[in-house]
């Protein structure tokens, strides 16, 4: 309904023909909002059986439509409901409670609060009604800065972990149950983090999943969720460089510049946490964050370099392996991407997302050229 009615979208009222020329969508999607909270005020959200269909739905009424149709409820959301209480927002805690081992969830929750509307190759979309260019709104820079600091100071780590790190001589990790406190878990020594960060030595981590041969922690630990996307988006680049290489071990070590983690800190990689990909479907990802930057920077040049800052400051990332030069930054990768994306010629190889993955990079370097420094 949300996606299929001219009463909730002008694009398919213009598709259509329909005779309601002048569709009242905010009206009615702040109505649907209204009953979208009232739903997780009633129901505990980690109870609900299929996430992925309440994050759609989420998307469907707080991201698809014209940016007009959705920037008072995104900018109410982030003003208002966040600030009531803990069930109104329960969707981004348990999305991020599950950051980075599922990645997508909290990254496309994300995209649609940027109050940015629908995309480009989203099929709603309808060529020559796009707001791209227009003056962005107060509303719109509100829900900008919303999303950046949301991400930017995520609370908490998650990753899988084998239970055979818990024992032997050199063990990284131990187990401790406690009557009443359920199982808790310490690591030995300090961690460099996928992103970056360093968790230090004897921190605590809450058991989500400890059965059979893994266990799935969360550690209450602050850290950039920018630097997890150019974590990942590094270490895209790294294996596609790898594989178009022909190389049947080791990294590709013409991408990654930055120093390595010291010697007293374990480094974990991104292969090392346990992020589900869904398949293998690494492209969807990678377009998924691509889509949350530009959606956050387009026709916002101080928020694009404030962005820019965020990603360039702090510790390197772990894919980093080199030392004669500085990392790449974010307008680098994406090119690599859209560069691998365009190489692709073969339409057995292709899938169907490349040429989503294609305008994403686009997009995302479009948005950046508003920035003389890049």
């Amino acid at each position: 309904m949300l996606t299929n009615s001219p009463l909730f979208v002008t694009a398919v009222a213009w598709k259509r023909g329909s005779t309601v020329t002048d569709p009242n969508a905010i009206a009615y999607r702040s109505v649907i909002k209204g009953l979208v909270i009232a739903l997780l005020e009633l129901v505990v959200v980690e109870e609900i059986g299929d996430f992925n269909a309440l994050v759609d739905v989420w998307i469907s009424l707080f991201g698809r439509s014209e940016s007009r149709s959705i920037t008072g409820i995104c900018a109410q959301f982030w003003q208002a409901d966040w600030h009531h209480g803990n069930a109104r927002r329960a969707i981004f805690d348990v999305a991020r409670s599950r950051f980075p081992i599922h990645f997508k969830p909290l990254i496309r929750l994300l995209r649609a609060m940027t109050a940015t509307g629908f995309l480009d190759y989203d099929t709603l979309s309808v060529a020559g009604h796009s707001d791209e260019g227009q003056p962005i709104t107060e509303e719109r820079l509100v829900c900008a800065s919303h999303v950046f600091y949301y991400l930017e100071t995520l609370q908490t780590y998650t990753q899988v972990i084998p239970i055979s790190a818990c024992s032997g001589a050199h063990a990284l990790y131990e187990r401790v149950e406690k009557p009443n406190l359920g199982v808790t878990f310490f690591n030995t020594r300090p961690m460099t983090l996928p992103g970056g960060s360093t968790l230090p030595a004897h921190s605590v981590g809450r058991s989500l999943s400890d059965g059979g041969d893994y266990a799935v922690i969360l550690w209450q630990h602050e850290h950039s969720g920018w630097k997890v996307i150019l974590e990942l988006l590094t270490d895209y680049v790294n294996r596609r460089r790898l594989l178009s290489s022909g190389a049947s071990s080791g990294a590709y070590q013409d991408v990654s510049f930055a120093r390595r983690g010291s010697p007293q800190s374990k480094v974990i990689r991104l292969e090392d946490i346990g992020m589900e990909t869904d398949g293998g479907d690494e492209e969807e990802i990678v377009m998924h964050c691509l889509d949350l930057v530009r959606s956050l920077i387009q026709d916002n040049a101080a928020q694009a370099e404030q962005l820019m800052q965020a990603l360039e400051s702090g510790p390197p990332v772990v894919a980093h392996t080199m030392t004669e030069a500085q990392p790449p930054d974010l307008v680098q990768l994406t090119t690599m991407i859209l560069e691998d994306a365009l190489s692709q010629t073969n339409p057995r190889t292709r899938t169907q997302l490349r040429p989503q993955l294609i305008t994403s990079a686009m997009s995302v370097l479009s948005a950046l050229l508003a920035l003389p420094n890049y």
